[in-house]
């Protein structure tokens, strides 16, 4: 079953100690890059077990591992990459509709009765559906919220949050009102402890 299913996902195995930089040092790029990846750790060494885990990485498996073991972190990795779990919003555009899968959506903008909706490789996606209606459908995932009557922000995008401002992981500022600044810095600070 592995195989089969191995075969509809392009993946890669790598080990944490390799000649350049560590399996850690590569997750990272791979993180900054906002890949959608799982990664899942397959070594010889525990050193670096608390460090992966600061990647988000999906699990960190020490060699000799049981077929059971590696087989059940595969299809957990698989399951969380299929095309169920990865949802997406129709957005009206000015020539039709675009698909713009959630996990990709960095930021959405309001300007002159334009939604801009910036997206992990930095480009960009108009549509003049409301700042209410967009928020409204993406309500159910817990990495949006509103730091700003102008602004739609996704939570992973967030490099840095200060009492005035959210600096965005392309480097976008966005203004933080000091009235906000208490409920978006708990809700910040809840959401990158659960994930």
């Amino acid at each position: 079953m592995i195989l089969w299913w191995c075969y509809r996902f392009p993946f890669d195995l790598l080990d944490v100690v390799m000649p350049h930089m560590t399996g850690v040092d590569l997750a990272r790029r791979i993180r900054e890059r906002k890949e959608q990846a799982e990664i899942l750790f397959l070594t010889i060494s525990r050193e670096y077990a608390v460090e992966a885990f600061s990647v988000k990485a999906s699990g960190y498996l020490i060699k000799p591992v049981r077929k059971a073991d590696f087989d059940e972190a595969v299809l957990d990795c698989i399951r969380r990459l299929s095309p169920e779990n990865r949802p997406a919003l129709m957005l009206k555009v000015k020539n039709g509709l675009q698909r713009v899968p959630v996990h990709e959506l960095a930021y959405i903008e309001s300007f002159n009765h334009n939604r801009v909706c910036t997206l992990a490789d930095g480009s960009a996606v108009e549509t003049a559906t409301t700042l209410a209606e967009l928020m409204d459908e993406l309500k159910e995932y817990p990495a949006f919220l509103r730091p700003h009557r102008a602004y739609i922000v996704n939570m992973d995008f967030i490099r840095r949050l200060t009492s005035c401002e959210l600096l965005m992981t392309d480097g976008k500022r966005i203004p933080v009102p000091p009235s906000r600044y208490g409920k978006l810095k708990n809700a910040y600070l809840a959401y990158m402890t659960r994930t």
